[in-house]
């Protein structure tokens, strides 16, 4: 789950290219987790920053 609203982005950097924007509570497939979480959502692939995700909730 991300746990605020969040842009969801094209690389695991911060000047990525947004992809869409990922609402508060939203459930993601976790694919992996370092300092950047690679995600799925809504058939989308893209990176969120690590802190606004929360894993196994």
């Amino acid at each position: 789950r991300v746990l605020r609203s969040v842009t969801m982005r094209s690389g695991p950097k911060k000047g990525a290219a947004a992809i869409t924007t990922v609402p508060a509570k939203a459930s993601v497939q976790v694919m992996s987790c370092k300092q950047w979480c690679e995600i799925v959502y809504n058939g989308k692939h893209g990176w969120v920053y690590k802190s606004y995700v929360k894993t196994g909730a």
